[in-house]
């Protein structure tokens, strides 16, 4: 398996690279590659590209994005299926992350303005933000995000090692200062003391935005944030260990960066 991997790779990266990192010496390579009928059949023409496709995207995509990536050259999907069953190749699994942000007795909530209505006509119209959490060694580092609703990219994001008022106030200043939304956009949220503060409100105002709150306990109320947050902690921190914040902040970074640019997405099509 890990010579046929090298094989897929070596026209991205160098030969004596791919068996370092693989710990495979170069003379077993070329002894089993000898004995390979190069392509033994379409088979192993489209296993090459599967195997491109899934290590372009660090491990992340499944059978439906890797067919998705391939379906120009008239692949089916059962077939996809099958040959990443048998290059034991898949997905990112989820883990289960619990609930953080705690509502506050103090201020009082926006009414759900938004209502379920997750498609936008224009874009900087309506955005939607959320908090999480990922674990390291060193301890929690939160993240917030805030999302456009009509191209669902992450416009803000910050992250620290507590969650206070300033993470969601340092994500909203991204969006506001990379977009520049004209008067009259909505921001919706969970009812987080992070997002009913004074501050977070008046931000918000400051900058001709209104404010709209998912009903209590009502997860469904903000899906697309929410439906980020799990494509995060699935492809992007399942699987690692973090020794310290600032590795999961990077990842984090790189996951956006990656997300915004070039990660099919189902909605968008």
């Amino acid at each position: 398996m890990k010579s046929r991997f090298i094989f897929a790779q070596k026209a991205i990266h160098r030969l004596d690279v791919l068996c370092r990192v693989m710990r495979v010496n170069r003379s077993t390579y070329y002894a089993r590659v000898a004995g390979w009928d190069v392509p033994k059949s379409k088979d192993d023409a489209l296993a090459r590209e599967i195997h491109r496709v899934h290590a372009n995207s660090k491990g992340r995509y499944g059978v439906r994005r890797v067919w998705h990536e391939l379906r120009h050259t008239g692949v089916g999907r059962h077939r996809i299926t099958r040959l990443m069953r048998e290059l034991e190749l898949r997905g990112r699994g989820r883990r289960r992350f619990r609930v953080t942000t705690q509502a506050s007795d103090r201020h009082k909530p926006a009414p759900n303005v938004l209502k379920r209505e997750f498609c936008s006509p224009q874009p900087n119209r309506t955005w939607v933000s959320d908090i999480t959490y990922v674990p390291t060694r060193q301890g929690w580092l939160y993240v917030c995000i805030v999302i456009d609703l009509f191209s669902r990219r992450v416009v803000g994001w910050s992250s620290s090692s507590r969650m206070a008022q300033t993470l969601t106030l340092q994500a909203l200043k991204m969006a506001v200062v990379r977009r520049q939304p004209q008067a009259g956009w909505l921001h919706h949220s969970d009812r987080g003391s992070q997002y009913t503060a004074a501050g977070f409100v008046a931000l918000v105002q400051a900058h001709g935005g209104h404010l709209s709150m998912s009903r209590k306990g009502d997860c469904w109320d903000n899906a697309v944030a929410e439906s980020f947050f799990a494509t995060l902690k699935k492809e992007a921190f399942n699987e690692e260990d973090f020794s310290t914040r600032e590795q999961a902040h990077v990842a984090m970074l790189e996951f956006v960066r990656w997300y915004n640019a070039e990660r099919r997405h189902s909605t968008l099509g």
